[in-house]
């Protein structure tokens, strides 16, 4: 979760949204250490981290076009290799959410779609590379 608000809004008995930048290696690595030592199973990895950018290909800034990549695409990756020993150990899933405009992009949307085109592959290969886990691909 990025906000507090957010992270209350879904707590509940046995859900203990983490907030957490999934561009910073420490704060992943710290998530990693913390699952790992907890005795309690870690159910499900929800990769839902995306942020939009909307500006032609030609104007948008190559630091905005990295950054892009390095929310929506480069930081789930970074989560979803930090937490497979927790997760198998308790038989838990990873649920990608990417976006449609990985398939069908609005003119102004290059960067956006470009990582959500990518995400979208990565979710599809997961399930084939980490035997033990539950996915499912829609």
């Amino acid at each position: 979760m990025r906000r507090g608000t957010d992270a209350d809004a879904i707590r509940t008995t046995g859900v203990e949204p983490v907030i957490l930048a999934i561009t910073d290696a420490e704060q992943v690595a710290a998530l990693a250490a913390r699952v790992g030592d907890d005795p309690r199973t870690v159910h499900a990895l929800v990769n839902n981290a995306g942020i939009p950018v909307n500006a032609p290909v030609e104007a948008l800034p190559m630091a905005q076009w990295r950054r892009v990549f390095e929310v929506n695409l480069f930081g789930n990756v970074a989560v979803t290799q930090a937490l497979p020993p927790a997760l198998l150990h308790g038989g838990g899933r990873v649920i990608d959410i990417s976006s449609i405009g990985g398939k069908a992009a609005m003119p102004t949307y290059g960067a956006y779609a470009g990582a959500a085109a990518r995400w979208s592959s990565h979710a599809r290969i997961v399930p084939v590379v980490s035997c033990g886990f539950s996915c499912w691909i829609q």
